[in-house]
């Protein structure tokens, strides 16, 4: 399970759910609306290493190597997934 008072992923998180933590979805959700890693960091309030952390454990934990896979497949999770909330009020 994942240690949530300080919001990292273990080793078996990522391997059962592939899930991001809040902070890593905030990241992504801005990355795939085109912002820059100094912005993020600005917006959110953090540094740089604290970015570059948790776009590293994004990354991980979908299976992807680069930044733009994990955004391509967070975006792409976070339209399925609104798809099938939208089908569930139906």
């Amino acid at each position: 399970m994942a240690d949530r008072k300080r919001g990292r992923h273990s080793e078996d998180d990522c391997l059962r759910a592939a899930g991001l933590i809040p902070m890593e979805e905030e990241i992504f959700g801005r990355l795939g609306r085109g912002m820059t890693r100094r912005e993020i960091c600005r917006e959110l309030g953090i540094g740089h290493s604290c970015y570059d952390n948790h776009v590293r454990m994004g990354r991980r934990c979908r299976g992807v190597r680069t930044t733009v896979e994990a955004v391509a497949v967070y975006m792409w999770l976070k339209a399925r997934r609104e798809k099938e909330e939208e089908e569930e009020e139906e």
